[in-house]
């Protein structure tokens, strides 16, 4: 992700390089994310493994409770943005439910994350209209991202989650959304493109914010266009053909899977 090119100069500032191409993990939203929430759950002990084997284990067989007290989450190599918050709030559960004392050692970390969760589905709601393909999924994260924030927050599940039409009014500061642009790209990556829109400023009439905003909106349209395919698409390696498949565990992934398997299943 944080590979830096020549011709970097004529794409988005914040490139996300395509779901489908990523290994586990090299997407920086999902590394950004499960990094905070493995602090807090310290008692987790992450293992990967291919997705076959994960989805034959089942939606309860993703935790496994070890002799020494702590547990083992089991985690696909492939793990899809999308995935993620459903399997969190699964372990959140247990968690909590078997200690629920740890809502309280962990307060301050648990707040700052669910903050940034807040922060992250709001930045993704304003820019939706930028969004064409994949838009579905995009709305989806963006609702489910805040949602989940907002139960960690609350420290209890809504009675009422937030729309996304909600949602896009609510404001971040400027270092706040200077936090996502950098999780979304990584530093490397996140410092070439800023400085190939100040060598843009330099000879554009345009205003740097204004600059910085289009790339962002740029940036959002491709990843969301190449999570659909990732979503909807399986490569097949002997033709390279692509073809339709459903989510695993959707029942896991609450309002995430509904947006989108209603729309194209």
């Amino acid at each position: 992700m944080e590979q830096v090119d020549e011709q970097s100069s004529n794409q988005p500032m914040f490139e996300i390089r395509p779901v489908i191409e990523q290994k586990p993990f090299e997407n920086p939203a999902v590394q950004f994310f499960f990094s905070k929430w493995c602090e807090i759950n310290d008692s987790i002990e992450p293992q990967y493994v291919d997705r076959k084997t994960w989805e034959e284990r089942g939606v309860k067989g993703i935790l496994e409770r070890n002799i020494d007290g702590k547990q083992t989450l089991y985690i696909p190599h492939d793990l899809a943005l999308w995935e993620m918050v459903g399997i969190m709030e699964t372990v959140d559960h247990d968690t909590y439910a078997q200690k629920p004392e740890k809502k309280d050692t962990a307060k301050e970390k648990i707040l700052i994350l669910g903050k940034e969760f807040q922060n992250a589905g709001i930045y993704i709601a304003k820019r939706l209209n930028f969004i064409t393909n994949g838009r579905e999924i995009a709305h989806g994260l963006a609702e489910e991202f805040y949602g989940y924030g907002q139960s960690l927050i609350e420290r209890k599940s809504p009675e009422q989650f937030a729309s996304v039409d909600e949602i896009s009014k609510k404001e971040l500061t400027p270092s706040e959304t200077d936090e996502i642009d950098r999780f979304l790209a990584g530093d490397r990556l996140y410092k070439a493109r800023k400085a190939s829109v100040e060598r843009k400023a330099a000879i554009d009439p345009k205003s740097m914010e204004e600059l910085v905003e289009q790339e962002r909106c740029d940036t959002l349209a491709q990843f969301f266009r190449v999570s659909e395919k990732a979503f909807l698409l399986s490569e097949n390696p002997q033709t390279g053909e692509l073809q339709r498949r459903k989510p695993s565990h959707s029942q896991r992934i609450p309002s995430q899977s509904r947006t989108v398997t209603e729309k194209y299943y």
